[in-house]
């Protein structure tokens, strides 16, 4: 396991559906994270999202991809917050 493969997505999901399905999986995938931690598995986080095995792997090869996209969208989020302040900041 690991390899020397990079960490990363196996598509990008383009139409709403799929960019939907991509969500419930990462919601579900945070949710079974903080309560069982990297033991998690990722038929756990597909039943929790409501999805198969196989749509979870369209998108995410393994769980450390799925905890990259997560770490991902939290630097996003901060970001977004910090822009928000500052230019709140600059308005006052």
């Amino acid at each position: 396991s690991g390899g020397g493969s990079p960490v990363r997505r196996r598509r990008r999901p383009r139409q709403a559906r799929s960019q939907a399905t991509v969500e419930f999986v990462l919601e579900a995938a945070a949710r079974i994270f903080k309560r069982e931690g990297f033991a998690a598995t990722t038929n756990r986080i597909a039943a929790a999202a409501g999805v198969g095995i196989g749509t979870l792997y369209e998108y995410f090869p393994h769980k450390q991809a799925l905890l990259l996209a997560l770490a991902e969208r939290h630097v996003e989020l901060a970001e977004k917050g910090f822009s928000r302040l500052r230019n709140r900041g600059n308005a006052a």
